[in-house]
């Protein structure tokens, strides 16, 4: 597994962000929560996009408390909190 620079995961857009997610892919740490973590927290940012936030998100094996804090509080901060299901899998420990 190649190791992954800091300077790498620094995301000034979502196009930015976009690139850096698909080197987590290529190189095998999409898995590793803290890098997939980082890409969701910016994401679902201002910056970002909350429904890319989402998809992330849900393809989470096994999300943790902040993962699940960083979407609960987008949701509630854009136009349609009512999106957010917290009934999904994703949201039950």
């Amino acid at each position: 597994m190649q190791a992954l620079q800091p300077s790498s995961l620094r995301a000034s857009s979502l196009n930015d962000l976009k690139k850096v997610h698909a080197q987590l892919i290529k190189i095998g740490l999409v898995k590793d929560i803290i890098a997939a973590s980082r890409v969701l927290a910016f994401s679902a940012s201002p910056a970002g996009d909350i429904n890319y936030a989402s998809s992330l998100f849900a393809r989470m094996e096994h999300p943790n408390l902040f993962a699940r804090n960083i979407v609960i509080r987008a949701f509630s901060r854009s136009s349609n909190p009512e999106k957010l299901h917290l009934s999904s899998p994703s949201f039950i420990i």
